[in-house]
């Protein structure tokens, strides 16, 4: 996993950010931007 993965659940959004739930219950916000995928799914590179 790379280092600034965030694992967990979407738990709520807005037009800007997006809150993950990670397993340990703390809750991580990120802006929309970020790209998401399944966990169980092989990375994806944008080139």
């Amino acid at each position: 996993m790379e280092q600034n993965d965030v694992v967990g659940i979407v738990v709520a959004w807005d037009d800007e950010h997006l809150l993950i739930r990670r397993p340990n219950r703390r809750v991580v916000k990120v802006k929309r931007g970020y790209k998401l995928q399944p966990a169980d799914e092989p990375r994806q590179w944008d080139e």
